[in-house]
């Protein structure tokens, strides 16, 4: 979870990212990014999947968004998803860091 965010700071992040989604729905950067910070917030998991998911449709091979989508099952507390998510984007980008750092995270669970 983002150490410090507080609920009005969310909010208005939140709705910053959600007004450019509404005026670039069809950049997954913007999705990506809204999901991400849903889900690190562990907040609105509910429109996180939904952006999350837009996201990898838009850019199906996307390392980072597929790491987007793995956080986000893994908060709704969809360990096996999340898994199997990370490992994708561990396929497409064996060397990162950050992506092994998650397959970590969530095999602990």
């Amino acid at each position: 979870m983002i150490e410090g965010v507080t609920l009005e700071t969310f909010r208005g992040d939140y709705e910053a990212l959600e007004s450019i989604v509404r005026e670039f729905p069809n950049a997954a950067l913007y999705h990506n990014n809204l999901a991400w910070l849903a889900a690190r917030s562990a907040r609105r998991l509910d429109d996180a999947l939904r952006h999350a998911q837009r996201a990898v449709e838009l850019m199906p091979d996307h390392a980072g968004h597929l790491d987007t989508l793995a956080e986000v099952h893994f908060q709704r507390g969809a360990r096996d998803e999340a898994l199997r998510l990370e490992k994708r984007a561990l396929e497409l980008d064996p060397d990162s860091k950050t992506f092994q750092l998650q397959l970590e995270r969530f095999e602990k669970g």
